[in-house]
């Protein structure tokens, strides 16, 4: 029973451009004849297609056939493309992120977890880094702001009606 440590993240070194998941399903039948109880060979458990698509391919219970050493202590996920070539879509890394988010495991790519492998490519990991959170104003700071929006209404009023005072006295 896989009981997962880190996420492994791998690309299926393919840049075609439409889905990928049949052609991966396929590849893996011919190489291992794994299939998962979901009904799929794909040997990771999340494939994300170039369209941000996630389609999970295997249970997290069930064993992954992605990282050798690690595939009962991982969540495979690959992501469709060659990164040797292009860079992830900016809908699979929203998917990635999300899926990190969801699991709340630390992200490796295959090549950190497995010696002699340049998976995923030549990217750079700090893409799949959540964006940075805007700070909140503290509610002091708030309060403060409403304030000075009240005062200023006030001004505002009391001009209005200095305005109108000044012109009734003009008109005598």
């Amino acid at each position: 029973m896989n009981k997962a440590e880190v996420l492994v993240l791998h690309h299926s070194l393919s840049d075609f451009a439409g889905d990928q998941l049949y052609i991966i399903n396929q590849y893996h039948k011919n190489q291992w004849e794994m299939k998962s109880t979901l009904g799929w060979y794909v040997g990771y458990h999340w494939l994300i297609e170039k369209s941000g698509k996630k389609v999970r391919c295997r249970n997290d219970w069930e064993e992954g056939v992605h990282a050798i050493g690690w595939n009962l202590k991982s969540i495979g996920i690959c992501l469709a493309g060659d990164f040797t070539k292009e860079m992830p879509t900016k809908a699979q890394i929203e998917s990635t992120r999300e899926l990190v988010q969801l699991y709340k495991l630390p992200l490796r790519f295959h090549r950190e977890v497995q010696d002699y492998r340049t998976c995923p490519g030549p990217i750079n990991k700090s893409i799949f880094d959540p964006p940075p959170i805007l700070s909140v104003i503290p509610d002091e700071e708030v309060k403060k702001a409403e304030n000075i929006k009240k005062q200023i209404s006030i001004l505002s009023e009391l001009v209005a009606k200095l305005r109108q005072l000044l012109a009734l006295f003009l008109k005598k």
